[in-house]
């Protein structure tokens, strides 16, 4: 077990499109949980330039899905939201944002013994989530998702697994699985 104090998540932006500028401020201790480690932080900006932000929190026990929202570039933030409520461990969270500014997340979650991905969605702004939606049934284990959105809104969802598939895809609300090496047709 770590000693000494949680590790902060921090955000820090650039007005110049990446060139030297001073550090903006990020998420100070007082703006998130602190008794608890804190890991896997992810970031999305809607088209309104809102910021987005979801990580994995120790506090309350085992790891839980966290969510922030800054509307001012991150100088201030909305009360932190605890997103997920299993009876297992949420962890290594990732989120994207679509054209209609939908928030969408996976994250891995150990509430059935092996880590299964799981998928939850907010449609307004991070004030309310879907319903968690289990991914994946899988004998191993099923771990560190990634989530893209493409051109069409179609989300893209990627993740280690020890059993196939490794790979889902969905087009409103229907996800088909696609086996690695398999090719589309054009």
């Amino acid at each position: 077990m770590l000693s000494g104090p949680s590790p902060q998540r921090n955000i820090l932006r650039s007005t110049t499109r990446g060139a030297p500028t001073e550090a903006q401020p990020g998420l100070r201790p007082e703006d998130h949980l602190d008794s608890g480690n804190s890991s896997f932080p992810a970031v999305g900006i809607d088209s309104n330039d809102d910021l987005h932000v979801i990580w994995c929190d120790q506090t309350p026990g085992p790891s839980d899905i966290y969510y922030k929202r800054s509307s001012d570039g991150g100088s201030t933030w909305t009360t932190s939201r605890r997103i997920t409520w299993t009876s297992g461990s949420s962890e290594k969270s990732a989120l994207a944002v679509d054209s209609s500014d939908a928030l969408h997340v996976v994250w891995s979650d150990y509430q059935v013994g092996n880590p299964e991905i799981y998928y939850m969605r907010s449609t307004d702004g991070g004030s309310t989530w879907s319903v968690a939606r289990r991914m994946t049934w899988t004998s191993g284990n099923s771990s560190r998702p990634a989530i893209a959105v493409d051109s069409s809104d179609t989300l893209h969802v990627v993740w280690n697994d020890w059993t196939l598939p490794a790979r889902k895809s969905i087009t409103g609300t229907a996800w088909t699985e696609e086996r690695p090496g398999a090719r589309s047709k054009g």
